[in-house]
């Protein structure tokens, strides 16, 4: 329509209006895994993703703009590594600056040990997300048919260098124990061992040899990206937790995921901005915990990352200036890895500039200024000339929110 109406006015010989961002969604939800056993199935993403695709229609995205790929539901393909690798390269060539593109993911994760030069968990571990074709292969026993932390960030690396916004919307976890839960729910997430994995024999020196998940995902010779990602991220939970699914419905239409029923309602509240939506969900994500009656150990912390101040599905403006402060420790900016910030950047105020060396997801530490007068204040960014190998702007980790723990 967009793209029409741009024709049109140019016909006529009149100016181009100021458009509105347009928004658009993939959809993923996978239930059946044909290389587990039918216990290890999930039965809630067959029902999450219409939930999801009706809640987007509500809010105003077009029909014509959501892509669905879950097996069990109508109308939709296949959720395999190919085809979702596939949509998000397509989206990437397609979608403009200040488009706006869910990510919505319902199914199982598991962990698995990191390789070298890839963001990995505090324990050495890479968070999987299992497509339809996920397996172990019998010979290598590596993983095939998963989506990586790294295959996502870098999709949405290139996305960011177009100048889409991403909203990562993850209802999934990765931590092992059993399927089947109490209190009329079933647990998300798998051991890798559910696959038959098992670690490489000691003539492999004990590394992984490298899986499909690791291939690159190019650019096209995409301008260089904002300097703070457009991304936002709501995920289900921490990488070392599980997240759970009802198994039946209050209702017809009714997803089945917890934490995907909370978004839910927490967007038909409105909300004007991200932080809002994510206050709500995690009001209706807590409740419904509540009355499950789960022992505390058992409850999964919600993850919300990103520039969450910002108008729900507007244009973003990355922020030129970043706030460094000081503390006990030394200097640092109360932003990391999940906005864009790299060790080797420079941030530069007046005659003073400090260099980034250790960057986490929600922080960056600072080297001492050059400049013995230096001040707090807001600083001008100067990005380090190349990344890091493995750098990306998503893992499925990120900054809390909303009186988490860090």
């Amino acid at each position: 329509m967009r793209r029409r109406l741009i024709a049109l006015c140019i016909a006529a010989g009149i100016g181009v209006p100021a458009l509105a961002a347009e928004r658009y969604a993939l959809l993923v939800g996978v239930s059946a895994l044909p290389a587990l056993p039918r216990n290890a199935w999930l039965d809630g993403p067959r029902y999450d993703v219409p939930a999801m695709r009706t809640a987007l229609l509500a809010q105003g995205f077009a029909a014509s703009h959501i892509v669905s790929l879950a097996d069990g539901v109508d109308g939709a393909a296949a959720p395999t590594r190919s085809a979702i690798l596939a949509q998000l390269a397509r989206f990437g060539k397609t979608l403009r600056p200040d488009d706006v593109l869910v990510l919505y993911w319902s199914g199982h994760g598991l962990l698995m040990p990191g390789q070298p030069g890839v963001w990995q968990t505090p324990f050495g571990q890479q968070v999987h997300l299992l497509a339809r074709d996920a397996r172990i292969d019998a010979r290598t026993r590596q993983l095939s048919g998963s989506i990586s932390s790294t295959d996502i960030g870098r999709a949405i690396d290139a996305l960011a260098a177009h100048q889409v916004q991403v909203v990562a919307l993850f209802d999934s976890c990765y931590a092992a124990g059993s399927t089947r839960g109490d209190a009329g729910l079933a647990w998300r997430g798998l051991a890798n061992t559910a696959l038959g994995w098992s670690p490489p024999p000691p003539s492999l020196g004990g590394r992984s040899a490298p899986s499909e998940s690791a291939e690159p995902v190019p650019t096209d010779g995409a301008p260089a990206p904002r300097e703070r990602p457009l991304f936002i991220g709501f995920f289900a939970a921490e990488p070392q937790q599980r997240s759970a699914e009802a198994l039946n419905n209050d209702y017809p239409g009714q997803a089945r995921g917890i934490f995907t029923r909370a978004l839910i309602a927490g967007l038909q509240d409105n909300p004007a901005s991200y932080l809002a939506w994510a206050s709500v969900t995690n009001q209706h994500y807590r409740q419904a915990l509540d009355a499950r009656q789960l022992p505390a150990s058992a409850r999964p912390s919600p993850v919300y990352a990103g520039a969450l101040e910002q108008t729900l599905w507007a244009a973003a403006s990355a922020p030129l200036l970043w706030p460094v402060r000081q503390d006990a420790l030394g200097w640092y900016v109360p932003y990391g890895r999940l906005d864009g910030l790299q060790a080797g950047d420079q941030l530069q105020r007046g005659a003073s500039t400090w260099q980034v060396t250790d960057v986490s997801w929600g922080e960056a530490r600072l080297a001492a200024p050059d400049n013995a007068a230096a001040t707090a204040g807001w600083a001008r960014r100067l990005p380090a000339t190349t990344a890091p190998a493995g750098a990306s702007t998503l893992a499925v980790q990120g900054r809390l929110h909303l009186g988490l723990p860090d």
